[in-house]
């Protein structure tokens, strides 16, 4: 809606988002017209609560505006250091550059804001596997009686800040299984006897990897037949 000011302006109100045009005539003067856009200005914004990104490397973070066709949809990026430290661009683009968190912040043109506590870790290095019982790495024939564990370790020697988050693959299936466990451990399954390697690959697209070589045996029962 237009309202006539005495000044010779006017105020527009807008009712709904979209484009309208607006006339203003003087006397016997030709009208003069303006085009103008009424927008539907967002009323939220969000974003993950947590994420992960490698020193080094970076990772594109996207703000989900609401609603979804809230207009000016433009996201300024900024990132403050809680005890590590990043980067970010205007595209969302967050480079990881010290290990620690850092806070990242998502923020309209009318002030909603959004922010995600990210963790920044330290590259993997070197992955060592082991039998969680800390026994041998051996798995029976037809059973899952094997749990592995793997642990990463950064350019210092240590787990610090080092993300734990591997994939696991067997070299042969047709010796043995295995599943992911989601908490650095994976179970094995034997499947025929013989030896085969397990393989962890580090999750953080470092490309770094870590194997073990496990038995599958077939285990002897003592049936009681005496003689």
């Amino acid at each position: 809606t237009v309202k006539k000011n005495a000044d010779g302006t006017a105020t527009v109100t807008g009712v709904k988002a979209g484009t309208v045009t607006i006339t203003a005539r003087a006397g016997s003067l030709d009208p003069v017209s303006v085009k103008i856009t009424v927008a539907l200005l967002p009323t939220s914004v969000s974003l993950p609560a947590t994420g992960e990104v490698v020193v080094g490397q970076s990772k594109r973070f996207t703000a989900t505006i609401s609603p979804a066709d809230a207009q000016p949809s433009t996201i300024l990026w900024s990132v403050e250091p809680v005890t590590g430290a990043a980067s970010v661009d205007a595209s969302g683009n967050l480079t990881g550059e010290k290990a620690g968190q850092v806070r990242l912040i998502a923020r309209t043109l009318n002030d909603r804001t959004a922010t995600c506590l990210v963790e920044i870790t330290n590259p993997v290095r070197a992955i060592v596997i082991d039998p969680t019982n800390g026994g041998r790495a051996e798995v029976s024939e037809g059973k899952s009686d094997l749990t592995l564990r793997a642990t990463a370790y950064g350019a210092d020697g240590t787990t610090n800040n080092v993300q734990q988050k591997f994939t696991w693959r067997s070299a042969n299936t047709r010796y043995a299984r295995v599943q992911t466990n989601g908490d650095g451990t994976c179970t094995v399954t034997g499947v025929s006897t013989g030896t085969v390697r397990i393989y962890a690959y580090a999750a953080d697209g470092s490309g770094v990897s870590g194997e073990i070589a496990i038995r599958v045996f077939r285990a002897c029962y003592d049936l009681g037949l005496h003689t």
